[in-house]
């Protein structure tokens, strides 16, 4: 039997998936996981170093993202908050991959990158009913400026507002 051509077999999933993107209605945010067991590298060593502060921040600025980059759609956070039909919910979650807590002095006094903050995160989007995988990549956000020295939440802001677009282009 000939092998399916590689366009053919994206093609057909895309029409022939058991996934319907219009049937979700509402996205739970996990507390992002951090992997402080294996340190290969300075990205690994630095996420280790997220305060659990900082990831309650991200899923809390995530649930409440939702709402507004996706229309009609609420979220929850897991752990604190439940979708009501389990059936047309996903899962937002990852592990964090990079971290700088950067500072705004630095970022004011200093310039030229000195003083960034980054959040990175290997995310993926699941069906909550079945656990069936819809989408994995990256969600980065780095501060590296701003009006003297940039808002300390705005990093925050900034990650969530890239993570809901993540999960509305993967929904699509």
């Amino acid at each position: 039997m000939k092998a399916l051509h590689p366009v053919l077999f994206f093609v057909s999933l895309l029409f022939f998936s058991t996934v319907d993107a219009n049937e979700f209605n509402c996205v739970e945010v996990e507390i992002f996981q951090v992997d402080r067991s294996t340190i290969e590298s300075k990205q690994d060593k630095r996420a280790a170093t997220i305060p659990e502060e900082s990831l309650q921040k991200l899923q809390d600025a995530v649930a409440l993202e939702v709402p507004l980059g996706i229309q009609g759609a609420t979220g929850a956070r897991v752990g604190r908050e439940s979708c009501p039909d389990a059936t047309r919910a996903v899962i937002f979650g990852g592990v964090v991959s990079d971290f700088k807590p950067g500072s705004r002095a630095l970022r004011y006094f200093v310039g030229f990158g000195a003083g960034a903050q980054k959040f990175a995160v290997d995310v993926y989007l699941k069906v909550k009913s079945t656990g069936e995988v819809l989408a994995t990549g990256e969600v980065i956000d780095r501060k590296i400026g701003g009006l003297l020295g940039g808002e300390a939440d705005k990093g925050v802001d900034d990650f969530s507002e890239k993570a809901v677009g993540f999960i509305k282009k993967s929904l699509r």
